[in-house]
Protein backbone atom coordinates (compact mmCIF):
# COMPACT_ATOMS: atom_id res chain seq x y z
CA UNK A 1 0.00 0.00 0.00
CA UNK A 2 1.30 3.46 -0.87
CA UNK A 3 2.41 5.62 2.04
CA UNK A 4 0.24 8.42 3.35
CA UNK A 5 2.21 11.25 1.73
CA UNK A 6 1.80 9.72 -1.75
CA UNK A 7 -1.92 9.14 -1.16
CA UNK A 8 -2.27 12.71 0.06
CA UNK A 9 -0.49 14.11 -2.99
CA UNK A 10 -2.64 12.04 -5.38
CA UNK A 11 -5.83 13.14 -3.66
CA UNK A 12 -4.84 16.81 -3.82
CA UNK A 13 -4.00 16.48 -7.51
CA UNK A 14 -7.25 14.62 -8.23
CA UNK A 15 -9.28 17.16 -6.26
CA UNK A 16 -8.15 20.14 -8.32
CA UNK A 17 -8.54 18.18 -11.57
CA UNK A 18 -12.18 17.47 -10.69
CA UNK A 19 -12.93 21.12 -9.98
CA UNK A 20 -11.12 22.47 -13.04
CA UNK A 21 -12.72 19.93 -15.40
CA UNK A 22 -16.26 20.36 -14.06
CA UNK A 23 -18.72 21.73 -16.66
CA UNK A 24 -20.37 24.13 -14.25
CA UNK A 25 -18.72 27.04 -12.52
CA UNK A 26 -17.46 26.28 -9.00
CA UNK A 27 -16.49 28.97 -6.47
CA UNK A 28 -15.27 28.99 -2.86
CA UNK A 29 -15.58 32.06 -0.65
CA UNK A 30 -14.34 32.72 2.89
CA UNK A 31 -16.98 34.11 5.31
CA UNK A 32 -14.32 34.57 7.98
CA UNK A 33 -12.72 37.36 5.97
CA UNK A 34 -14.13 40.84 5.54
CA UNK A 35 -16.91 41.01 2.86
CA UNK A 36 -16.87 37.20 2.30
CA UNK A 37 -14.40 37.30 -0.67
CA UNK A 38 -13.88 34.61 -3.31
CA UNK A 39 -10.74 32.57 -2.63
CA UNK A 40 -11.10 30.15 -5.57
CA UNK A 41 -12.86 29.96 -8.96
CA UNK A 42 -12.57 27.09 -11.46
CA UNK A 43 -11.93 27.15 -15.20
CA UNK A 44 -15.64 26.90 -16.15
CA UNK A 45 -16.39 30.02 -14.09
CA UNK A 46 -13.68 32.07 -15.87
CA UNK A 47 -14.88 30.83 -19.27
CA UNK A 48 -18.52 31.69 -18.50
CA UNK A 49 -17.94 35.22 -17.21
CA UNK A 50 -14.67 36.16 -18.94
CA UNK A 51 -12.88 37.21 -15.73
CA UNK A 52 -9.48 35.63 -15.00
CA UNK A 53 -8.68 33.86 -11.75
CA UNK A 54 -6.70 36.89 -10.44
CA UNK A 55 -9.48 39.31 -11.45
CA UNK A 56 -12.07 37.25 -9.52
CA UNK A 57 -10.28 36.15 -6.33
CA UNK A 58 -10.49 38.64 -3.48
CA UNK A 59 -13.85 40.10 -4.57
CA UNK A 60 -17.38 39.45 -3.31
CA UNK A 61 -19.63 37.58 -5.80
CA UNK A 62 -21.81 40.66 -6.14
CA UNK A 63 -19.34 42.07 -8.70
CA UNK A 64 -21.06 39.77 -11.25
CA UNK A 65 -24.31 41.75 -10.81
CA UNK A 66 -22.83 45.00 -12.09
CA UNK A 67 -25.34 47.76 -11.39
CA UNK A 68 -28.33 45.36 -11.56
CA UNK A 69 -28.79 45.07 -7.77
CA UNK A 70 -32.62 45.20 -7.70
CA UNK A 71 -33.20 41.43 -7.70
CA UNK A 72 -35.56 39.74 -5.25
CA UNK A 73 -33.56 36.52 -5.22
CA UNK A 74 -30.51 38.35 -3.86
CA UNK A 75 -32.35 38.52 -0.54
CA UNK A 76 -32.73 34.72 -0.66
CA UNK A 77 -28.95 34.40 -1.01
CA UNK A 78 -28.32 36.89 1.82
CA UNK A 79 -30.68 35.07 4.18
CA UNK A 80 -28.99 31.74 3.45
CA UNK A 81 -25.54 33.21 4.14
CA UNK A 82 -26.79 34.84 7.32
CA UNK A 83 -28.37 31.60 8.59
CA UNK A 84 -25.47 29.46 7.27
CA UNK A 85 -27.90 27.31 5.28
CA UNK A 86 -28.03 25.88 1.76
CA UNK A 87 -29.90 27.69 -1.03
CA UNK A 88 -30.55 27.36 -4.78
CA UNK A 89 -31.91 30.16 -6.99
CA UNK A 90 -31.41 32.05 -10.25
CA UNK A 91 -29.68 35.44 -10.57
CA UNK A 92 -29.05 37.87 -13.37
CA UNK A 93 -25.26 38.17 -13.72
CA UNK A 94 -23.05 39.83 -16.32
CA UNK A 95 -19.86 38.85 -18.12
CA UNK A 96 -16.77 41.03 -18.27
CA UNK A 97 -18.03 42.32 -21.65
CA UNK A 98 -21.43 43.25 -20.13
CA UNK A 99 -23.40 40.31 -21.60
CA UNK A 100 -26.38 39.10 -19.50
CA UNK A 101 -26.11 35.61 -18.02
CA UNK A 102 -29.00 33.85 -16.23
CA UNK A 103 -27.09 32.04 -13.53
CA UNK A 104 -28.56 29.07 -11.66
CA UNK A 105 -26.73 29.28 -8.34
CA UNK A 106 -26.50 26.72 -5.56
CA UNK A 107 -24.72 27.84 -2.37
CA UNK A 108 -23.74 25.37 0.37
CA UNK A 109 -22.00 26.10 3.70
CA UNK A 110 -18.90 24.04 4.62
CA UNK A 111 -18.29 23.45 8.34
CA UNK A 112 -15.22 22.34 10.29
CA UNK A 113 -15.75 18.67 11.14
CA UNK A 114 -14.14 18.96 14.59
CA UNK A 115 -15.33 22.36 15.83
CA UNK A 116 -18.52 22.84 13.81
CA UNK A 117 -17.37 26.35 12.85
CA UNK A 118 -18.31 27.71 9.43
CA UNK A 119 -15.20 27.65 7.20
CA UNK A 120 -16.33 28.27 3.59
CA UNK A 121 -19.28 28.65 1.21
CA UNK A 122 -19.21 26.42 -1.88
CA UNK A 123 -21.01 27.79 -4.95
CA UNK A 124 -22.06 25.80 -8.05
CA UNK A 125 -23.11 28.06 -10.92
CA UNK A 126 -24.76 27.01 -14.18
CA UNK A 127 -25.39 29.24 -17.21
CA UNK A 128 -29.09 28.72 -18.19
CA UNK A 129 -29.29 31.73 -20.52
CA UNK A 130 -29.96 29.59 -23.63
CA UNK A 131 -32.22 27.19 -21.81
CA UNK A 132 -35.89 26.95 -22.95
CA UNK A 133 -37.18 27.67 -19.45
CA UNK A 134 -35.26 30.95 -19.05
CA UNK A 135 -37.63 33.73 -17.72
CA UNK A 136 -38.78 36.39 -20.21
CA UNK A 137 -39.68 39.27 -17.93
CA UNK A 138 -38.02 40.77 -14.96
CA UNK A 139 -41.03 41.12 -12.63
CA UNK A 140 -42.52 37.63 -13.17
CA UNK A 141 -39.05 36.08 -12.88
CA UNK A 142 -38.30 37.69 -9.55
CA UNK A 143 -41.68 37.22 -7.93
CA UNK A 144 -42.55 33.70 -9.11
CA UNK A 145 -39.24 32.07 -10.05
CA UNK A 146 -40.09 28.47 -9.30
CA UNK A 147 -43.65 28.56 -10.72
CA UNK A 148 -42.48 30.30 -13.88
CA UNK A 149 -39.70 27.79 -14.51
CA UNK A 150 -42.10 24.86 -14.09
CA UNK A 151 -44.80 26.47 -16.28
CA UNK A 152 -42.40 27.31 -19.10
CA UNK A 153 -40.81 23.89 -18.79
CA UNK A 154 -44.27 22.28 -19.14
CA UNK A 155 -45.14 24.46 -22.17
CA UNK A 156 -41.82 23.64 -23.80
CA UNK A 157 -42.25 19.95 -23.13
CA UNK A 158 -45.53 19.87 -25.12
CA UNK A 159 -43.66 21.00 -28.21
CA UNK A 160 -40.85 18.50 -27.92
CA UNK A 161 -40.85 14.84 -28.64
CA UNK A 162 -41.31 13.10 -25.29
CA UNK A 163 -38.70 10.41 -25.98
CA UNK A 164 -36.07 13.02 -26.87
CA UNK A 165 -36.96 15.04 -23.77
CA UNK A 166 -36.73 11.99 -21.51
CA UNK A 167 -33.42 11.04 -23.07
CA UNK A 168 -32.07 14.57 -22.55
CA UNK A 169 -33.30 14.65 -18.96
CA UNK A 170 -31.72 11.24 -18.29
CA UNK A 171 -28.39 12.47 -19.65
CA UNK A 172 -28.60 15.60 -17.56
CA UNK A 173 -29.56 13.60 -14.50
CA UNK A 174 -26.63 11.27 -15.06
CA UNK A 175 -24.29 14.24 -15.34
CA UNK A 176 -25.65 15.73 -12.13
CA UNK A 177 -25.35 12.42 -10.31
CA UNK A 178 -21.76 12.02 -11.54
CA UNK A 179 -20.91 15.53 -10.42
CA UNK A 180 -22.61 14.89 -7.09
CA UNK A 181 -20.61 11.68 -6.64
CA UNK A 182 -17.43 13.55 -7.48
CA UNK A 183 -18.29 16.29 -4.99
CA UNK A 184 -19.04 13.71 -2.28
CA UNK A 185 -15.75 11.98 -3.02
CA UNK A 186 -13.99 15.34 -2.97
CA UNK A 187 -15.54 16.15 0.40
CA UNK A 188 -14.36 12.82 1.78
CA UNK A 189 -10.90 13.44 0.37
CA UNK A 190 -10.81 16.88 1.93
CA UNK A 191 -11.88 15.45 5.28
CA UNK A 192 -9.22 12.75 5.03
CA UNK A 193 -6.58 15.32 4.12
CA UNK A 194 -7.66 17.53 6.99
CA UNK A 195 -7.46 14.64 9.43
CA UNK A 196 -4.08 13.62 8.01
CA UNK A 197 -2.82 17.20 8.25
CA UNK A 198 -4.05 17.53 11.84
CA UNK A 199 -2.22 14.34 12.77
CA UNK A 200 0.99 15.42 11.06
CA UNK A 201 0.72 18.92 12.53
CA UNK A 202 0.15 17.81 16.11
CA UNK A 203 2.84 15.08 16.15
CA UNK A 204 5.46 16.92 14.04
CA UNK A 205 9.05 16.70 15.41
CA UNK A 206 9.34 20.51 15.13
CA UNK A 207 7.37 23.10 17.14
CA UNK A 208 4.62 24.62 14.96
CA UNK A 209 2.31 27.56 15.61
CA UNK A 210 -0.61 28.93 13.57
CA UNK A 211 -0.67 32.71 14.09
CA UNK A 212 -2.63 35.60 12.63
CA UNK A 213 -1.32 39.03 11.60
CA UNK A 214 -1.65 40.24 15.21
CA UNK A 215 0.65 37.41 16.41
CA UNK A 216 -2.26 35.71 18.18
CA UNK A 217 -1.65 31.96 18.47
CA UNK A 218 -4.65 30.18 16.92
CA UNK A 219 -3.29 26.65 17.13
CA UNK A 220 -0.13 24.88 18.28
CA UNK A 221 1.27 21.37 18.19
CA UNK A 222 2.47 19.14 21.03
CA UNK A 223 6.16 20.04 20.78
CA UNK A 224 5.44 23.79 20.73
CA UNK A 225 3.37 23.31 23.88
CA UNK A 226 6.19 21.29 25.44
CA UNK A 227 8.63 24.15 24.86
CA UNK A 228 6.37 27.12 25.63
CA UNK A 229 3.72 25.71 27.99
CA UNK A 230 0.92 27.39 25.99
CA UNK A 231 -1.82 25.07 27.27
CA UNK A 232 -0.94 26.01 30.85
CA UNK A 233 -1.49 29.72 30.18
CA UNK A 234 -4.54 31.12 31.98
CA UNK A 235 -4.87 34.00 29.52
CA UNK A 236 -7.87 33.86 27.19
CA UNK A 237 -5.86 35.27 24.28
CA UNK A 238 -2.62 33.43 23.64
CA UNK A 239 -0.16 35.67 21.82
CA UNK A 240 3.42 35.38 20.62
CA UNK A 241 4.00 38.70 22.42
CA UNK A 242 4.22 36.83 25.72
CA UNK A 243 7.14 34.68 24.58
CA UNK A 244 9.38 37.24 22.85
CA UNK A 245 11.27 40.22 24.24
CA UNK A 246 9.83 43.63 23.46
CA UNK A 247 12.83 44.76 21.36
CA UNK A 248 12.29 41.77 19.02
CA UNK A 249 8.52 42.23 18.59
CA UNK A 250 8.93 44.99 16.00
CA UNK A 251 11.36 42.82 14.03
CA UNK A 252 8.82 39.98 13.93
CA UNK A 253 5.97 42.31 12.89
CA UNK A 254 8.10 43.82 10.10
CA UNK A 255 9.20 40.33 9.00
CA UNK A 256 5.56 39.25 8.67
CA UNK A 257 4.12 42.51 7.28
CA UNK A 258 6.75 42.77 4.52
CA UNK A 259 6.51 39.00 3.85
CA UNK A 260 10.25 38.72 4.43
CA UNK A 261 9.61 35.16 5.60
CA UNK A 262 9.60 34.29 1.89
CA UNK A 263 13.19 35.53 1.67
CA UNK A 264 14.94 34.50 4.89
CA UNK A 265 14.52 32.86 8.29
CA UNK A 266 14.90 34.85 11.50
CA UNK A 267 16.80 33.95 14.67
CA UNK A 268 15.03 35.05 17.87
CA UNK A 269 15.43 34.42 21.60
CA UNK A 270 12.20 32.88 22.98
CA UNK A 271 11.07 32.71 26.61
CA UNK A 272 10.19 29.06 27.28
CA UNK A 273 8.63 27.28 30.25
CA UNK A 274 10.01 28.04 33.72
CA UNK A 275 11.58 31.28 32.46
CA UNK A 276 14.25 29.55 30.36
CA UNK A 277 15.47 31.48 27.32
CA UNK A 278 16.37 29.58 24.15
CA UNK A 279 17.41 30.56 20.64
CA UNK A 280 15.07 29.53 17.78
CA UNK A 281 15.16 29.93 14.00
CA UNK A 282 11.75 31.15 12.79
CA UNK A 283 10.45 30.11 9.35
CA UNK A 284 6.93 30.78 8.06
CA UNK A 285 4.58 30.12 5.16
CA UNK A 286 0.94 30.90 4.50
CA UNK A 287 -1.48 28.30 5.84
CA UNK A 288 -3.03 26.61 2.78
CA UNK A 289 -6.52 26.26 4.31
CA UNK A 290 -6.71 29.87 5.55
CA UNK A 291 -4.43 32.46 3.97
CA UNK A 292 -5.09 34.88 6.83
CA UNK A 293 -2.96 32.62 9.03
CA UNK A 294 0.75 31.82 9.00
CA UNK A 295 2.26 28.47 9.88
CA UNK A 296 5.33 29.28 11.97
CA UNK A 297 8.05 26.69 12.57
CA UNK A 298 10.47 27.10 15.47
CA UNK A 299 13.76 25.23 15.10
CA UNK A 300 15.74 24.99 18.34
CA UNK A 301 19.30 26.22 17.59
CA UNK A 302 20.38 26.96 21.19
CA UNK A 303 23.31 24.52 21.15
CA UNK A 304 24.44 25.69 17.72
CA UNK A 305 24.13 29.31 18.91
CA UNK A 306 26.21 28.63 22.03
CA UNK A 307 28.91 26.87 19.98
CA UNK A 308 28.97 29.77 17.52
CA UNK A 309 29.16 32.34 20.34
CA UNK A 310 31.98 30.43 22.06
CA UNK A 311 33.81 30.13 18.75
CA UNK A 312 33.50 33.88 18.14
CA UNK A 313 34.89 34.54 21.62
CA UNK A 314 37.81 32.21 20.98
CA UNK A 315 38.49 33.79 17.59
CA UNK A 316 38.48 37.24 19.19
CA UNK A 317 40.74 35.98 21.96
CA UNK A 318 43.21 34.52 19.44
CA UNK A 319 43.04 37.72 17.41
CA UNK A 320 43.84 39.77 20.52
CA UNK A 321 46.75 37.45 21.24
CA UNK A 322 48.03 37.83 17.68
CA UNK A 323 47.79 41.61 17.83
CA UNK A 324 49.56 41.57 21.22
CA UNK A 325 52.26 39.27 19.80
CA UNK A 326 52.78 41.50 16.78
CA UNK A 327 53.10 44.55 19.04
CA UNK A 328 55.63 42.62 21.12
CA UNK A 329 57.59 41.71 17.97
CA UNK A 330 57.47 45.32 16.83
CA UNK A 331 58.73 46.45 20.22
CA UNK A 332 61.54 43.88 20.15
CA UNK A 333 62.53 44.98 16.66
CA UNK A 334 62.59 48.57 17.81
CA UNK A 335 64.71 47.65 20.79
CA UNK A 336 67.09 45.82 18.47
CA UNK A 337 67.20 48.92 16.28
CA UNK A 338 67.79 51.00 19.39
CA UNK A 339 70.88 48.97 20.24
CA UNK A 340 72.29 49.54 16.78
CA UNK A 341 71.34 53.21 16.88
CA UNK A 342 73.18 53.69 20.20
CA UNK A 343 76.34 52.46 18.49
CA UNK A 344 75.65 54.86 15.62
CA UNK A 345 75.06 57.72 18.07
CA UNK A 346 78.31 56.96 19.86
CA UNK A 347 80.18 56.92 16.54
CA UNK A 348 78.39 60.01 15.21
CA UNK A 349 79.03 62.00 18.35
CA UNK A 350 82.60 60.83 18.92
CA UNK A 351 84.00 62.42 15.76
CA UNK A 352 82.23 65.81 16.14
CA UNK A 353 83.17 66.01 19.83
CA UNK A 354 86.79 65.26 19.00
CA UNK A 355 86.75 67.91 16.27
CA UNK A 356 85.08 70.40 18.62
CA UNK A 357 87.70 69.68 21.25
CA UNK A 358 90.59 70.22 18.80
CA UNK A 359 89.12 73.44 17.39
CA UNK A 360 88.48 74.68 20.92
CA UNK A 361 92.15 73.97 21.88
CA UNK A 362 93.37 75.70 18.72
CA UNK A 363 91.20 78.71 19.42
CA UNK A 364 92.35 78.85 23.04
CA UNK A 365 96.04 78.73 22.03
CA UNK A 366 95.47 81.29 19.28
CA UNK A 367 93.73 83.66 21.69
CA UNK A 368 96.69 83.47 24.08
CA UNK A 369 98.99 84.31 21.24
CA UNK A 370 96.62 86.92 19.83
CA UNK A 371 98.53 89.80 21.25
CA UNK A 372 101.65 88.60 19.47
CA UNK A 373 100.11 87.42 16.13
CA UNK A 374 97.07 89.37 15.13
CA UNK A 375 97.00 87.57 11.74
CA UNK A 376 95.69 84.38 13.43
CA UNK A 377 92.23 85.94 13.80
CA UNK A 378 91.09 84.32 10.52
CA UNK A 379 92.06 80.88 11.82
CA UNK A 380 90.19 81.48 15.06
CA UNK A 381 87.07 82.53 13.15
CA UNK A 382 87.26 79.36 11.02
CA UNK A 383 87.69 77.17 14.10
CA UNK A 384 84.72 78.76 15.83
CA UNK A 385 82.60 78.31 12.70
CA UNK A 386 83.54 74.64 12.54
CA UNK A 387 82.60 74.24 16.20
CA UNK A 388 79.17 75.73 15.37
CA UNK A 389 78.71 73.41 12.37
CA UNK A 390 79.65 70.31 14.37
CA UNK A 391 77.35 71.38 17.20
CA UNK A 392 74.44 71.78 14.76
CA UNK A 393 75.19 68.34 13.37
CA UNK A 394 74.99 66.87 16.88
CA UNK A 395 71.71 68.71 17.54
CA UNK A 396 70.15 67.54 14.25
CA UNK A 397 71.25 63.97 14.89
CA UNK A 398 69.87 64.08 18.41
CA UNK A 399 66.51 65.46 17.17
CA UNK A 400 66.19 62.75 14.53
CA UNK A 401 66.89 60.03 17.09
CA UNK A 402 64.42 61.53 19.55
CA UNK A 403 61.77 61.63 16.79
CA UNK A 404 62.50 58.04 15.77
CA UNK A 405 62.00 56.65 19.27
CA UNK A 406 58.91 58.69 20.15
CA UNK A 407 55.59 56.76 20.43
CA UNK A 408 53.89 56.36 17.03
CA UNK A 409 51.28 58.92 16.01
CA UNK A 410 48.42 58.48 13.58
CA UNK A 411 49.17 58.18 9.89
CA UNK A 412 49.54 61.43 7.97
CA UNK A 413 50.42 62.63 4.49
CA UNK A 414 54.15 63.26 4.27
CA UNK A 415 56.69 63.74 1.49
CA UNK A 416 58.72 60.62 0.67
CA UNK A 417 61.77 62.86 0.07
CA UNK A 418 61.43 64.24 3.61
CA UNK A 419 61.34 60.70 5.06
CA UNK A 420 64.39 59.59 3.05
CA UNK A 421 66.40 62.73 3.97
CA UNK A 422 65.56 62.17 7.64
CA UNK A 423 66.76 58.55 7.45
CA UNK A 424 69.99 59.67 5.74
CA UNK A 425 70.73 61.93 8.72
CA UNK A 426 70.42 58.90 11.01
CA UNK A 427 72.69 56.63 8.93
CA UNK A 428 75.09 59.27 7.56
CA UNK A 429 78.10 58.25 9.67
CA UNK A 430 77.29 54.55 9.27
CA UNK A 431 77.46 55.03 5.49
CA UNK A 432 80.79 56.80 5.81
CA UNK A 433 82.17 54.23 8.26
CA UNK A 434 81.30 51.30 5.95
CA UNK A 435 82.25 53.24 2.78
CA UNK A 436 78.77 52.82 1.26
CA UNK A 437 77.70 55.09 -1.58
CA UNK A 438 73.99 55.90 -1.69
CA UNK A 439 72.28 57.52 -4.67
CA UNK A 440 68.72 58.94 -4.66
CA UNK A 441 66.84 59.37 -7.97
CA UNK A 442 63.73 61.52 -7.71
CA UNK A 443 61.67 61.17 -10.88
CA UNK A 444 59.01 63.01 -8.92
CA UNK A 445 58.52 63.45 -5.19
CA UNK A 446 55.18 62.24 -3.85
CA UNK A 447 53.30 62.24 -0.57
CA UNK A 448 52.12 59.06 1.16
CA UNK A 449 49.82 58.49 4.12
CA UNK A 450 51.94 56.60 6.66
CA UNK A 451 53.09 56.70 10.27
CA UNK A 452 56.43 58.42 9.73
CA UNK A 453 58.55 56.66 12.34
CA UNK A 454 57.27 53.21 11.33
CA UNK A 455 58.17 53.78 7.69
CA UNK A 456 61.59 55.11 8.71
CA UNK A 457 62.03 51.80 10.50
CA UNK A 458 61.35 49.97 7.18
CA UNK A 459 64.06 51.94 5.33
CA UNK A 460 66.58 51.60 8.18
CA UNK A 461 65.96 47.85 8.29
CA UNK A 462 66.59 47.55 4.54
CA UNK A 463 69.81 49.54 4.92
CA UNK A 464 70.96 47.45 7.92
CA UNK A 465 70.42 44.19 6.00
CA UNK A 466 72.32 45.59 3.00
CA UNK A 467 75.23 46.74 5.20
CA UNK A 468 75.51 43.27 6.80
CA UNK A 469 75.37 41.60 3.35
CA UNK A 470 78.12 43.91 2.07
CA UNK A 471 80.38 42.91 4.94
CA UNK A 472 79.58 39.19 4.83
CA UNK A 473 80.18 39.00 1.06
CA UNK A 474 83.27 41.26 1.14
CA UNK A 475 81.87 43.66 -1.49
CA UNK A 476 84.45 46.28 -2.46
CA UNK A 477 82.35 48.93 -4.21
CA UNK A 478 79.25 49.15 -2.02
CA UNK A 479 76.33 50.92 -3.67
CA UNK A 480 72.70 51.57 -2.76
CA UNK A 481 70.29 53.17 -5.20
CA UNK A 482 66.80 54.47 -4.28
CA UNK A 483 64.34 55.46 -7.02
CA UNK A 484 60.99 57.19 -6.74
CA UNK A 485 58.73 56.40 -9.70
CA UNK A 486 55.10 56.90 -10.81
CA UNK A 487 52.59 54.50 -12.35
CA UNK A 488 48.95 55.07 -13.24
CA UNK A 489 47.59 53.78 -9.92
CA UNK A 490 50.67 53.72 -7.68
CA UNK A 491 53.55 55.73 -6.25
CA UNK A 492 56.59 53.44 -6.24
CA UNK A 493 59.77 53.31 -4.18
CA UNK A 494 62.51 50.97 -5.43
CA UNK A 495 65.51 50.05 -3.30
CA UNK A 496 68.51 48.44 -5.08
CA UNK A 497 71.84 47.19 -3.76
CA UNK A 498 74.80 45.23 -5.17
CA UNK A 499 75.37 43.04 -2.10
CA UNK A 500 75.28 39.74 -3.98
CA UNK A 501 71.56 38.94 -4.01
CA UNK A 502 69.57 36.18 -2.24
CA UNK A 503 69.34 32.48 -3.08
CA UNK A 504 66.19 31.86 -5.15
CA UNK A 505 64.95 29.20 -2.70
CA UNK A 506 64.96 31.78 0.11
CA UNK A 507 63.07 34.55 -1.70
CA UNK A 508 59.53 33.19 -0.96
CA UNK A 509 60.39 32.87 2.76
CA UNK A 510 62.14 36.24 3.15
CA UNK A 511 59.21 37.93 4.98
CA UNK A 512 58.42 34.92 7.22
CA UNK A 513 58.70 35.36 10.97
CA UNK A 514 61.98 34.03 12.45
CA UNK A 515 63.51 33.41 8.99
CA UNK A 516 66.96 34.90 8.36
CA UNK A 517 69.69 34.51 5.74
CA UNK A 518 72.38 35.89 8.05
CA UNK A 519 75.06 33.86 9.79
CA UNK A 520 74.20 32.12 13.04
CA UNK A 521 73.80 34.59 15.90
CA UNK A 522 73.66 37.67 13.64
CA UNK A 523 70.00 37.67 12.55
CA UNK A 524 66.73 37.56 14.50
CA UNK A 525 64.33 36.86 11.61
CA UNK A 526 62.10 39.71 12.81
CA UNK A 527 63.16 42.69 10.71
CA UNK A 528 61.71 41.95 7.26
CA UNK A 529 58.64 40.26 8.77
CA UNK A 530 57.90 43.47 10.67
CA UNK A 531 58.60 45.56 7.55
CA UNK A 532 55.93 43.64 5.64
CA UNK A 533 53.41 44.01 8.50
CA UNK A 534 54.02 47.77 8.68
CA UNK A 535 53.64 48.16 4.90
CA UNK A 536 50.42 46.09 4.85
CA UNK A 537 49.04 48.36 7.57
CA UNK A 538 49.28 51.26 5.10
CA UNK A 539 47.46 49.17 2.39
CA UNK A 540 50.70 49.04 0.49
CA UNK A 541 52.60 46.10 -0.93
CA UNK A 542 56.26 45.04 -0.87
CA UNK A 543 57.97 42.70 -3.33
CA UNK A 544 61.55 41.45 -3.62
CA UNK A 545 63.57 39.95 -6.45
CA UNK A 546 67.18 39.48 -7.44
CA UNK A 547 68.40 42.23 -9.75
CA UNK A 548 71.77 42.16 -11.51
CA UNK A 549 74.36 41.67 -8.73
CA UNK A 550 72.03 42.41 -5.81
CA UNK A 551 68.39 42.64 -4.79
CA UNK A 552 65.55 45.01 -5.54
CA UNK A 553 62.78 45.79 -3.01
CA UNK A 554 59.68 47.42 -4.57
CA UNK A 555 57.15 49.21 -2.35
CA UNK A 556 53.87 50.35 -3.96
CA UNK A 557 51.61 53.04 -2.47
CA UNK A 558 48.05 53.33 -3.90
CA UNK A 559 47.30 56.82 -5.16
Amino acid sequence: MENKDKIKNKLEEHFFEIIDQARNGITICDPNQEDNPLIYVNKAFTETFGYTFDESVGKNCRFLQGTDRDQANLEVIRDAIKTESEVQTVLRNYTKDGELVYNEVKVSPIFDKNTGELKFFLGIQKDITKSSYRPNTKSIYEDQVTDKILKEFAQSASKIDSDSLIQELNIYQAELLAQNDELVQKDKSLQALNEEFSSLFLDAPIPYLLIDSNLEIKRFNHLADEYLGISNSKLMIKSLFFYIKRDNIQKIISWITNKDYNKFAMEIDVLCKYGNKRRFKFSAKEYMLDNSLLMLSLIDIQEEYEIKSNLEEKVQEELDKRISHEKYIEKQAKLASMGEMIDVIAHQWLNPLTIISLYAQNSSTAIRELEHKIEQLDDIAYDLGEIERQTKHLVNTLNEFRSFFRPDKNSELISMKVIIDSVLVLIKDELRKNRITINIEYEKDFKVKVIENQFKHVLINLFTNTRDAFNENNIKEKKINIKLEEEESYHILKYFDNAGGIHEDNLPKLFDLNFTTKSSGKGTGIGLYLCEQIIKKFTCGIEVCNYEDGVCFTIKFPK
